[in-house]
């Protein structure tokens, strides 16, 4: 029976052919139909989210989902847009997808989670051009134990190395048009805060950081990272970067917001520290 089949293939190969695209032809479609149904429930959810937030959200989203943490990411960017305590700010959260196997790939047991990020920018409390101030989170690292040393042949090697891997986070959290602002230098300066000793903070201008990082501002960094904020990748929001420059506030993390209710906790603070530098720049 088995060869009589094999042989009515065989003669009707063309046949057999047609039947074989069309089925996987029908199975595409079905697979795009269920990744665009994801895609509009998706952006439509967010959406109202976000307005319920008070905020604007604009999506370009794949429809392909991962696990993480407690949840699910969905490819793609989400854009989100408000004011929060008159800091007029945006919001880019970013998921990147690595697929095992087919493209139209849309069960998350076949996607791996590639990169997530998120940042926080506003154009208030915009610094003088070329001065900047960096807040780096170093989770077990004693930045207090470090000092800057210069001179010598060996010292300028590790500011080198140092340089190097500062040039790596600051693409990575702040985009690489900030590589050539935020170094050592010559001029750079590390401010240590005991309540902040996991933190990297380097500025060119010691006089402005040092007044804006007051105990009332540290003590509202170091509560931040140590509290239980809710978000589903908590521990790697915690661990976000801060950059006060020309351009204004960036707050960035390794994760994405899963929703507008994550987004919208970021941004109230991240505009917390935007108002506080503006009471800096404008006393």
């Amino acid at each position: 029976m088995i060869d009589n089949f094999i042989g009515w293939i065989t003669a009707n190969w063309f046949l057999t052919a047609f039947v074989l695209i069309f089925g996987w032809s029908i199975l595409s479609m079905f697979r795009k139909r269920k990744i665009s149904e994801k895609v509009v429930k998706h952006t439509l959810e967010t959406e109202k989210q976000a307005r319920a937030a008070g905020m604007n959200v604009e999506q370009n989203v794949s429809g392909r989902t991962a696990s993480v943490g407690h949840g699910s990411a969905i490819e793609g960017d989400t854009n989100y847009t408000g004011t929060t305590g008159g800091i007029d700010w945006k919001l880019v959260s970013i998921v990147r997808l690595t697929t095992r196997g087919s493209s139209n790939a849309v069960n998350s047991n076949d996607l791996d989670v590639r990169k997530r990020s998120t940042r926080w920018s506003t154009a208030a409390a915009a610094w003088p051009a070329g001065k900047f101030l960096m807040l780096m989170a170093t989770p077990g690292y004693d930045s207090a134990k470090h000092t800057v040393k210069r001179g010598g042949f060996f010292n300028k090697l590790v500011q080198m190395a140092g340089d190097f891997a500062l040039d790596l986070y600051v693409a990575g959290y702040f985009g690489g048009q900030y590589k050539s602002l935020v170094n050592v230098g010559d001029d750079g300066v590390k401010i240590d805060r005991p309540a902040l000793n996991n933190f990297f903070i380097l500025t060119n201008d010691a006089a402005r950081a040092n007044k804006f990082l007051d105990d009332a501002t540290v003590h509202v960094i170091a509560n931040w990272r140590k509290a239980e904020q809710g978000f589903r990748s908590e521990s790697n929001v915690d661990n976000f970067g801060v950059l006060f420059c020309s351009d204004g506030v960036i707050l960035a993390c390794q994760a994405d917001m899963a929703d507008a209710g994550e987004a919208k906790k970021l941004a109230e603070f991240g505009s917390v520290l935007a108002i506080k530098m503006q009471e800096t720049l404008n006393s």
